[in-house]
C-alpha cells in the first residue's frame, strides 16, 4: 500500500495523482473491452442449462405449450429490436441477451445486408422491428465495431421516402436507399439484435 504524508500539500497531490492514474487505467480497460467485437458462440462461452426431468401426477392437467407461446415459432435467425431505446454507451450485447436470450448479440450491418434481400424479407423486417416515421433509427455494429475511427456510433436509418435526410452522411445503403448505415456522435435508439 502506498503511504503519503497526510499533513502536507505534497501528500494530497500524490494521493490525487495516484487516484487519477488508477481511474485512467480502469477507463482504458473498460473502453478496450467495449471495442471488442461480439464473441462467437463456442462451447466455452455458451451455457447449457440442465433441464429438470418432467414429473407430473396422473391427475394433474397437462399444461399446453400453446398457452405459453408468445407468437409464431421462429425459423432460423432473425433481426429484432429491443423494446426500449438505449444510449450508445450502454452495454449493447448485454441488453440483447437480456431481452432475447443467450446467443443473442448486436446485429452487424452485414447481417442486415444478408438477411434483408427480398421484398418479403424487407417488409417483414420493417413490421417486426416497428420501423416507421416516429422510430427510424437502430443501433448496430459495422464490421464488428460499434463506433467509427472518428468516435461516431453506427446506426441504421430507415428512409420511408428513399431520401437520406440532410446532415446524414450515409456510409452504405440497401433496398434502394430505404435503409442506410450512418454514424453519429450521440444517439439514443433501440438496439437491432441478431437472434439465433
Amino acid at each position: 500500500m502506498l503511504r503519503f504524508p497526510a499533513d502536507t500539500n505534497r501528500g494530497i497531490i500524490m494521493k490525487t495523482l495516484a487516484l487519477t492514474l488508477l481511474t485512467a487505467i480502469l477507463l482504458v480497460s473498460v473502453a478496450a473491452a467495449a471495442d471488442q467485437p461480439p464473441a462467437a458462440d463456442t462451447p466455452e462461452n455458451t451455457s447449457t442449462a440442465v433441464k429438470p426431468e418432467k414429473t407430473s401426477s396422473p391427475d394433474a392437467p397437462e399444461k399446453s405449450p400453446v398457452a405459453d407461446d408468445p407468437g409464431p415459432a421462429q425459423v432460423g435467425p432473425s433481426l429484432r429490436s429491443t423494446a426500449r431505446p438505449y444510449r450508445e454507451y450502454a452495454f449493447l450485447n448485454d441488453k440483447c441477451r437480456r431481452e432475447f436470450g443467450p446467443g443473442s448479440r448486436v446485429a452487424d450491418w452485414s447481417d442486415v445486408k444478408r438477411m434483408v434481400k427480398s421484398r418479403n424479407e424487407y417488409e417483414d423486417f420493417l413490421r417486426t422491428n416497428g420501423l416507421d416515421g416516429k422510430s427510424r433509427e437502430r443501433l448496430l455494429y459495422f464490421n464488428g465495431l460499434f463506433k467509427s475511427p472518428r468516435d461516431k456510433h453506427y446506426y441504421l436509418l430507415f428512409n420511408p421516402d428513399a431520401e437520406t435526410p440532410n446532415g446524414v452522411n450515409a456510409i452504405d445503403r440497401v433496398r434502394n436507399n430505404m435503409l442506410n448505415l450512418a454514424a453519429i456522435l450521440h444517439i439514443r435508439a433501440r438496439i437491432l439484435c441478431f437472434v439465433p
